[in-house]
């Protein structure tokens, strides 16, 4: 096993999002997939609001924007020893309904929009809109409602991305849309949450892992044209740097912080104009054009230093081995999904695919198969080396949870 940290297992879903899958604006559910992960790293020991922990594991990337699809995790490529035992064995390939409690709950489009397994323990997280945060730490068997004495101050928007500190195991990041504050974070593993600055209906949250004080943070704003938020007091106050983009770029709003001064966004949409990824080394004062691709949900920053992103409209997937300043295209369209790939504990990359998930042994120059036909078109994915299995979610643009919203599919990657 590889010594890899996989801690921004960041699971985002652009719930009423355009692009990927094809959503309209503020419209119905799309088809495109997102999720988080690669896995190994430093252990961990915390305790918190929601269960139990051991364990280490993973980076990944982000949170699905305007510019279609679910999105991910996002972390630095470092890591520390450290292996990760599984809770039990691994559960049957079939995929399973793990809804459970949360199915019918009462919520609003983009029900629920954002799934992610925590990289240093044995639980699971997803957002409802309108209810919060929620935690499972038995495979999906039940859900469990974080910061449940909130009152008012509960968290309602619907989410789009997690950040995990690697350094910190009670410690992450939530951005979501609508409804209140866009960004929140929590340093006692959920039992409470505190709202970060005036940043409202949020795409995606990156934080820069490599400052110990985790003082920049950047935010891209739903569906608005340069709109970027970004912060340098930990998102006690926010500026927006997305007026220093170019004139006439679409909707940038799927960011990565690759330190306190090298930032990119992603750039798609409905909106016309400029596609791409572009670059700042200046923290947002000026950007300059790394490709034209139209670059869609969350990148995963893998644990090797290479950048994965999807592109719109399942047009296919670029990547970059130079922190953003070149990109080559690999996949062509059709044979992916727009959304966000995942890393296994192994640095094996996976993605969505129109019929099952598919999975790289070559980083990303191809991909093949694996597992069982999905039940539904996801919108991210996510994978729990506690629990051998990737975990799967839908929303739709109803009143409550779908009945089969969440959905479970062993898969060991240590076998043959």
């Amino acid at each position: 096993m590889t010594k890899r940290a996989l801690w921004l297992l960041t699971v985002v879903v652009g719930a009423c999002s355009s692009g990927g899958g094809g959503a309209t604006p503020d419209g119905g559910a799309g088809n495109t997939t997102g999720a988080a992960g690669s896995t190994t790293g430093a252990a961990g020991n915390a305790t918190g609001a929601a269960g139990s922990t051991t364990g280490a594991a993973g980076s990944a990337a982000g949170a699905a924007g305007s510019s279609g699809g679910a999105a991910g995790i996002i972390t630095p490529p470092t890591g520390a020893g450290g292996t990760v035992t599984p809770v039990g064995t691994t559960p049957p390939a079939a995929w399973t309904n793990v809804t459970a409690n949360l199915a019918g709950m009462a919520s609003e489009c983009g029900n629920t929009s954002l799934l992610a397994a925590h990289p240093a323990r044995d639980m699971l997280l997803t957002t409802v809109a309108k209810h919060g945060l929620w935690a499972s730490t038995d495979g999906g068997a039940s859900w469990q409602q974080l910061w449940a004495t909130a009152g008012t101050q509960q968290i309602t928007n619907r989410g789009s991305s997690f950040v995990f500190d690697p350094a910190h195991p009670m410690t992450f990041w939530e951005s979501g849309i609508y409804n209140g504050p866009g960004v929140y974070r929590t340093t006692d593993d959920g039992a409470t949450f505190s709202a970060l600055g005036d940043a409202h209906h949020i795409d995606s949250v990156s934080v820069d892992l490599g400052d110990p004080q985790r003082q920049t943070l950047l935010a891209g704003g739903h569906e608005q044209k340069q709109t970027l938020y970004r912060s340098t007091d930990g998102g006690m106050t926010w500026t927006n740097v997305g007026t220093n983009l170019p004139m006439g770029t679409n909707f940038c709003t799927n960011a990565l912080v690759l330190d306190k001064n090298t930032h990119l966004v992603g750039c798609s949409g409905y909106a016309g104009g400029t596609d791409g990824v572009f670059r700042t080394t200046d923290g947002g004062k000026t950007w300059t054009p790394a490709t034209t691709a139209s670059a869609a949900a969350v990148p995963l920053w893998a644990s090797d230093g290479t950048i994965y992103w999807s592109l719109i409209y399942d047009k296919g997937l670029i990547k970059s081995t130079d922190q953003g300043k070149t990109w080559t295209q690999t996949i062509q369209g059709g044979a992916l999904k727009t959304g966000h790939p995942i890393e296994l504990p192994d640095g094996r990359i996976v993605a969505p695919g129109p019929k099952t998930l598919m999975i790289s042994k070559d980083k990303g120059v191809s991909f093949q198969p694996v597992g069982e036909m999905l039940p539904f078109a996801p919108n991210s994915i996510t994978y729990s080396p506690y629990r051998n299995a990737f975990f799967i979610e839908q929303f739709d643009c109803g009143n409550a949870v779908v009945a089969h919203a969440i959905s479970r599919a062993g898969f060991d990657y240590r076998a043959p």
